[in-house]
């Protein structure tokens, strides 16, 4: 599973949700089950089932966001982060 090997800083960001520095964390491992195969589902997609967290926190919070990945998936996130912002 990508998630095993690919969550970096797990611990860390567990420590962080802990100590209520971070409020929330949605994770998007393309190729894991349970959707994969047949599909695979990016960080867009996450953010699209999120759309409430992101006004709430992005928008009416002040808060952040983070993204770790490939820069191919900025386009995607940009989309996704604007429909939020709406």
């Amino acid at each position: 599973l990508h998630e095993r090997e690919e969550y970096f800083y797990l611990d860390e960001w567990e420590a962080f949700k802990k100590a209520g520095v971070l409020t929330n964390m949605v994770p998007a491992f393309s190729h894991d089950p349970p959707h994969y195969p047949p599909k695979m589902v990016f960080v867009n997609h996450k953010m699209e089932e999120e759309m409430d967290l992101l006004k709430e926190f992005i928008g009416k919070q002040n808060g952040y966001f983070y993204m770790c990945g490939l820069a191919v998936a900025a386009p995607g996130i940009e989309t996704a982060l604007k429909k939020a912002m709406v």
